[in-house]
């Protein structure tokens, strides 16, 4: 049987163990593990890990949550050791997960890493592929605008009233609700950005547009792994 794609000589990982051995791929799926296994595209995956059916684990932590990762693994042994809370921990990671949540799904869109349904994307034309891939991207800005209007509002009631959190950090709102704004705007404009350009591609070729819109390819992941 000759497959689409064959990935040769990475360390595959499963439910059932860890092996070395080919990974088959027809159609966009996985259909075969195995040795010796015949493609038309093959793809050299030495020193790598594969995780057949896992979900891209790959992502970008910033200074601000690995800060917060050591100042929580703190707060636990000072609660347990010492009895003493620094008081806020909580609050300071809600701040910090929604900022960099909203800057991380601004890159996410540039870098076509979010994750998509794609069980019968992949079954379609691929003009239709195209055509889905870029509503997609105008739909994703357009739901980031509404929320960073939505954000604009909520930033804009804290500064009329001079809102503080109500805990003991009493931290003035439009701190962490402007920050949270900002990227919710980027996310808008990138997502917004990206649709155009796919929309530009297209005039050169599908292949052109994939690049832009599409899920990065097997090929794709491989060598950004290797980067």
């Amino acid at each position: 049987m000759t497959h689409d794609t064959v990935i040769t000589g990475a360390r595959v990982v499963s439910a059932s163990g860890t092996t070395h051995c080919d990974i088959g791929i027809t159609d966009g799926k996985i259909v075969t593990l195995g040795n010796n296994l015949h493609g038309s595209d093959v793809i050299d995956a030495a020193g790598l890990i594969a995780l057949p059916g896992g979900i891209d684990s790959h992502v970008h932590i910033s200074h601000a949550c690995l800060g917060l990762s050591f100042l929580i693994v703190f707060e636990i042994f000072a609660r347990k050791l010492f009895n003493h809370s620094l008081q806020g921990v909580d609050e300071i990671g809600g701040y910090v997960v929604a900022i960099t949540g909203t800057f991380g799904m601004a890159l996410a869109a540039v870098e076509r890493a979010h994750t998509r349904i794609d069980v019968l994307l992949l079954r379609l034309p691929s003009r239709v592929q195209a055509g889905l891939n870029l509503v997609s991207y105008v739909a994703l800005g357009i739901g980031a605008a509404f929320m960073g209007y939505m954000g604009w509002r909520t930033l804009d009631d804290s500064l009329a009233f001079g809102s503080v959190s109500s805990s003991p950090l009493q931290v003035p709102l439009w701190i962490p609700q402007s920050l949270w704004m900002a990227g919710l705007v980027i996310f808008a404009l990138s997502a917004l950005w990206t649709a155009l350009r796919g929309l530009l591609a297209l005039r050169h070729g599908l292949a052109n547009a994939d690049r832009v819109l599409a899920p990065p390819t097997v090929a794709e992941e491989i060598e950004e792994a290797r980067k």
